[in-house]
């Protein structure tokens, strides 16, 4: 199924577009999911039960990723198993590092009791859930090959021959605390929360009754590496996707771009699509009927002032 993006500044109308398309859906007794992040769940679920008319949501959903996994995976009937928050992933790892050999850990061991270390991986494992490869440590093996390769390489200059080997002891530790941090995740019969989106595609292949829904993404700046491919996998399972994102297409015209961070993500999914085979229609624009992205007069001065030079 095809992929559209729904292009406008803020105020243009792209979110009213999507409630009442769902609004429509509910009416119609056909199945439809808008999916915005977590935080905007429940005001996003007050705003389509606005109309009078609508008492209730029967064929329509609001999720967030993380709950789109979760419904998933009851459709699938498959077991859930508990996950581990932010708070609780610092003590796992401080109990893995206590555990591990010192000279496993290399440069690690001396930094095991410093403060913020134990933060610091944690954020570490959950940029890799979110961004890295599923097969990290595979990832970690061909680095090190492609690092060795290097440093004893007869054109390369002696700085980086001295920096390999270095790398490859950073690398090879930090792959043994993730793993034994995996490893112990399992034992405990737990998951990291960004774990929740690995493994969907088998799911979504096998549920006969995607090819019927609707999703409308509203709300994001940028996606995660899994949720952009859950975004493709959906599309190419036969999902109807329409995509809000918060860019003024008149924009691009400009020498400067403000804003680029949602012109990246949109370039990025679109590349995404692409490798999948996903058809992506031509956008729907909304260009917006004010100068300023803001029509309340205090932030549209400010506004004004911050950006003289991109303002249309």
């Amino acid at each position: 199924m095809a992929v559209r993006f729904l292009l406008g500044p803020a105020g243009s109308g792209k979110t009213q577009y999507c409630l009442d398309r769902l609004r429509n859906l509910e009416r119609e007794g056909r199945p439809g999911i808008y999916l915005v992040p977590e935080q905007f769940t429940f005001s996003a679920d007050r705003e389509l039960l606005g109309p009078p008319d609508l008492h209730g949501l029967r064929h329509v959903r609001v999720l967030s990723f993380t709950r789109f996994a979760w419904w998933m995976r009851e459709r699938a009937g498959e077991a859930l198993l508990p996950t581990v928050d932010s708070a609780v992933r610092p003590m796992i790892l401080r109990s893995v590092l206590e555990r591990m050999n010192p000279e496993v850990l290399g440069p690690l061991a001396s930094m095991r009791g410093r403060p913020g270390v134990l933060l610091q991986l944690s954020r570490f494992v959950g940029e890799v859930r979110n961004h890295g490869p599923i097969d990290f440590l595979d990832a970690i093996e061909v680095s090190r090959l492609e690092l060795t390769a290097r440093s004893v390489d007869p054109d390369r200059s002696s700085a980086d021959a001295a920096v390999a080997p270095a790398i490859l002891q950073k690398l090879h530790s930090l792959a043994e605390v993730y793993g034994a941090y995996a490893t112990r995740l399992r034992e405990m019969k737990r998951l990291d929360p960004e774990e929740q989106l690995f493994g969907l595609e088998p799911l979504l292949a096998a549920d006969s009754g995607l090819p019927d829904l609707t999703i409308y993404v509203d709300g994001f700046l940028s996606w995660t590496r899994r949720e952009a491919e859950l975004l493709a996998a959906l599309a190419k399972h036969g999902v109807a996707l329409e995509i809000a994102l918060c860019c003024d297409p008149r924009e691009r015209e400009l020498p400067r771009v403000p804003f680029r961070p949602v012109w990246r993500s949109l370039e990025q999914v679109s590349s995404r699509f692409g490798r999948a085979g996903v058809t992506v229609e031509e956008s729907r624009t909304f260009p917006g009927d004010h100068p300023t992205r803001f029509r309340a007069a205090l932030l549209s001065d400010i506004e004004r002032r911050l950006y003289p030079h991109v303002l249309l």
